[in-house]
Order: structure tokens, then C-alpha cells, then sequence
């Protein structure tokens, strides 16, 4: 019984402040709706794509991670804020780099640049730009990977082909006696070192082979504009609709934040009458 004349007695403080609670939550939607449409700035986010070909990263040893630092550092953020003349927009170099954020799908091979702003033409630019710049920085320096390689193999071809110059070929003939027909038969006998050489000699000269032509194709696709360079940019789109404030979210937040509140008003209202020194001794 004690629990229903309770219940009751909270319906009634409810219906009492019912309109505390009504104009204050609506106070906080008006609030929450004229800031939301009218005061915060629209933000827009687009996002350009690094992709990478996941055999080609695994023949190569690639760690997408280390590329990764490499799209957003400082320096290519100061080519993308000159190249754009971000400067006369009232832009500033820490504030774009702020909004820059990338990630790493290595499952996918995929690096994600995202950029948000005010200006969906300006975040556009910047994410294809940055990648854009990302992807002639990295295939250049598949190029020079590729010349180290030449050059440490060709090194490697030199000291083989030195040291086979001072290694006899021949140490000297087999004789092998045929009882039957009563002859001789001489056989070269082969230095087994000079073999070795011969066959190290052999691989590295088709080592080298495959690194000039792999280095031939690179700066082919280098200057065809990348075609079939194992890394490609799928460029942002123009955002069209931004991504934030979400305003409908924030008026329905504003509303039930205004509700708690006034309820809890309403309570500490009621709570402060009843303990008032005379109502606390007429009870008593």
C-alpha cells in the first residue's frame, strides 16, 4: 500500500511541474535547433583511397604502416597547403593537418586519407592531392629500391667474375684405361670451385637481368601516369551532403537532456517545500 500512495505522490509532483518540465525541454530543443542550424558550421569529410596490389606488397617485403607515415607528414602537408594556397583562404598549416586522419586495411592493402572541413571543393582537394603526391613519392621510390638492388647486385657480379678470373677452370685430366680395347680415354677434370663460381655467376647475371627490366617498367608506368605501377589513387568524390553537426541528433539530445533536468527540478522543488522547519513539525 505504502508503495502505491508513492507512485502516487510522483504522478502528482509530475503533473504539478508539468509545465516546468514542458517549457524547459522545449527551451533546450529551441536551443539545441537554433545552434545546430544556424550557429555551427557545416563540416564536410571526403576521403581518397591509396591501393595497393597485395602480391606485389608481399614479393616486395611493403609495410603499408611505414607508407603510412609517410602520406600525412609535415612535409607533404606543406606542398598540399602551398600547392592549394590554402594560406589566402585563411587556412593554417596546423589546422590542416589537424584534419587530415589515415588509416590501414592491410587485408584490403588499402591506405585511407580523410580530410573534413567547411569547404567540400577544399577537402576534396586536399585528400586527392596528398594522395596524388603520396603515389609519385612511393613509386619513385620503388625506382630507387630498384637501382639499390642493380647496384648491390652488380657488386656482387663483379666480385664473382674477379675471383673466376684467378680460379683455373681445369686442374687438369682423367685417364681412364679401357682394358678391353686396350686405349687410353683422357677426361678434363672440371675444378669444382670454378663450377661454383660459374653457377653464382649465372644467377646473378638473371638477377639482374629481371631487376633492369623490373626498373624498365616502373619508369615506364612512371611516365605513362602510373599505369600498372601495382599502386593506384581512387580519388574522393565532391561531398555533396556533410557529415556534420548532425542536427536532428543534437535537437533529440537537447530534448531528453531537458527533460532529465526538469524532472529533477520538479523533485527538488517538491523536496525543498517539505522540508521546510514548519511542514517537518506539523508532520510530526
Amino acid at each position: 500500500m505504502e508503495e502505491e500512495i508513492n507512485l502516487r505522490e510522483l504522478i502528482e509532483v509530475l503533473l504539478q511541474g508539468k509545465w516546468i518540465i514542458a517549457g524547459i525541454s522545449l527551451v533546450a530543443v529551441l536551443f539545441a535547433g537554433v545552434f545546430s542550424f544556424f550557429v555551427l558550421p557545416e563540416k564536410y569529410e571526403a576521403k581518397a583511397t591509396i591501393i595497393f596490389d597485395n602480391k606485389f606488397v608481399e614479393q616486395q617485403g611493403l609495410s603499408l604502416a611505414s607508407y603510412q607515415g609517410l602520406v600525412a607528414d609535415h612535409a607533404r602537408i606543406k606542398y598540399v597547403y602551398d600547392y592549394l594556397q590554402l594560406g589566402e583562404k585563411e587556412y593554417t598549416l596546423s589546422g590542416l593537418g589537424e584534419s587530415i586522419k589515415t588509416e590501414v586495411d592491410d587485408k584490403a592493402g588499402q591506405i585511407r586519407i580523410t580530410a573534413t572541413g567547411t569547404e567540400p571543393e577544399m577537402v576534396q582537394g586536399v585528400v586527392n592531392t596528398l594522395g596524388q603526391d603520396s603515389i609519385s613519392d612511393f613509386r619513385k621510390r620503388l625506382i630507387d629500391d630498384k637501382d639499390r638492388e642493380i647496384e648491390k647486385t652488380e657488386r656482387m657480379l663483379e666480385n664473382v667474375e674477379t675471383e673466376l678470373e684467378t680460379v683455373p677452370k681445369l686442374l687438369g685430366t682423367l685417364e681412364i684405361k679401357d682394358q678391353g680395347a686396350r686405349q687410353v680415354v683422357q677426361i678434363p677434370e672440371v675444378n669444382p670451385m670454378y663450377e661454383r663460381l660459374s653457377g653464382r655467376w649465372d644467377e646473378l647475371s638473371n638477377s639482374l637481368s629481371q631487376l633492369q627490366a623490373e626498373k624498365e617498367y616502373l619508369e615506364e608506368g612512371l611516365q605513362s601516369g602510373g599505369k600498372g605501377l601495382y599502386i593506384m589513387l581512387q580519388q574522393a568524390p565532391l561531398p555533396e551532403k556533410p557529415v556534420a553537426p548532425r542536427k536532428m541528433l543534437n535537437v533529440a539530445v537537447a530534448g531528453v537532456l531537458g527533460v532529465m533536468v526538469s524532472v529533477f527540478l520538479v523533485f527538488f522543488r517538491e523536496f525543498w517545500r517539505n522540508s521546510e522547519p514548519g511542514k517537518v513539525e506539523e508532520k510530526e
